[in-house]
């Protein structure tokens, strides 16, 4: 499978200059570039490029509700700054979105969105303000807190990190990293080991994170924009929720497929300005990128993951993806690979549901909010 970028953007235009195995990081927000083939044989570039976040406005968000599509860091602090990048910039943890929300087999009230989310992992992820839970361990401490970007510095948590999935990266926290354990690339031949710049392994197939959020949370099926509106799906003519789980004729947990067609939301792409979008981008693939955006699945994919013509930028990671004007859960935003058409790669609710569920973890048993 190819080199994939993963989507977390970091909240200052300060990432780092790296190269790993076939992927170049630029010096803009985090954002990754990469060049390589999918696993149909295609080559091509995946640059990514930080669009800017636009002005939230007048916000009517109702800060003690979890919905799909919220924007979430895990400092708590609008720009906060980490340790010294070496050139006189610093690292930051960063910003994703949240996929789904609803309940797990105990009732406890929980969220899904990207492993790769994870705060200290990457590269640049120097000193997070709150470091990154172990992955592959249940965590019920308080101890990895969760923060809806709307809410002042120093508000409480939304909720806390209680599961990373194992498979989102390989570490190595002595040899290659002094400040704790980095995700890095392993050649398969060689055995060598390099700075995984965007995160993860990749060819994780359950990039995925549990949150457990705080007893004054109430949850929402109903995907919201940056300003606490109800978004519409890409259909016109019905509200984008995710409020079911999408299922094949037999009623097993299901894989999108040619010719239909997904939505998703991401809260980054909700945040670019008109001039963002359609300025100067037109040789860009990610002047597509809209908020809700839907397009076609594309060819199948090794290993349950699927890419689609709904476009998505940095900071997008882990907002939900849905059977286009159903409500029907498919999957959360995962990466771009090196692919020049359909790059968007998601991972599916069946492999994220058929990894959590039989843990017995926080998040176990999980069914989608119906509210």
């Amino acid at each position: 499978m190819a080199r994939i970028a993963r989507l977390l953007t970091g909240a200052v235009a300060s990432a780092a200059v790296l190269t790993a195995l076939t992927g170049v990081a630029s010096a803009q927000t985090g954002s990754l570039g990469s060049v390589g083939t999918d696993s149909l044989g295609n080559i091509g570039t995946g640059s990514l490029r930080s669009l800017g976040t636009g002005s939230d406005g007048p916000s009517e968000v109702n800060l003690d509700e979890a919905f799909p599509g919220m924007r979430i860091n895990f400092d708590g602090q609008e720009g906060y700054l980490g340790s010294d990048l070496g050139d006189g910039r610093k690292g930051t943890s960063g910003v994703c979105t949240l996929g789904v929300v609803g309940t797990d087999s105990a009732g406890r009230n929980v969220g899904i969105t990207a492993g790769h989310c994870n705060p200290g992992t990457a590269l640049w992820d120097l000193n997070p303000k709150h470091p990154g839970a172990t992955r592959g361990v249940e965590n019920l401490e308080n101890n990895h807190p969760v923060f809806n970007t709307r809410t002042a510095n120093g508000a409480e948590p939304i909720g806390w990190i209680r599961w990373v999935d194992d498979n989102t990266c390989d570490t190595d926290p002595i040899d290659v990293f002094p400040n704790g354990a980095k995700c890095v690339l392993k050649d398969p031949v060689t055995g060598a080991e390099t700075p995984a710049v965007d995160h993860t392994d990749p060819d994780s197939t359950t990039d995925y994170m549990v949150i457990e959020f705080a007893p004054r949370m109430r949850l929402t099926s109903q995907v919201k924009d940056k300003n606490g509106h109800e978004v519409m799906s890409t259909t016109g003519d019905t509200k984008f929720k995710i409020d079911s789980i999408f299922r094949d004729a037999s009623g097993a947990v299901a894989v999108p497929t040619n010719p239909q067609y997904v939505e998703n939301f991401g809260s980054s792409s909700d945040r670019r300005t008109i001039e963002e979008r359609f300025t100067g981008w037109a040789d860009d693939l990610l002047f597509q990128a809209s908020a809700p955006s839907s397009g076609v699945v594309g060819a199948a994919m090794d290993g349950g993951l699927f890419r689609s013509g709904a476009a998505f930028v940095p900071g997008d990671s882990g907002g939900p993806v849905a059977l286009r004007g159903t409500g029907q859960w498919v999957g959360i935003i995962t990466a771009t690979d090196g692919t020049v058409l359909m790059p968007w790669v998601n991972t599916s609710a069946k492999n994220i549901l058929a990894d959590l569920n039989p843990r017995g973890v926080v998040g176990s048993g999980f069914t989608p909010s119906t509210s």
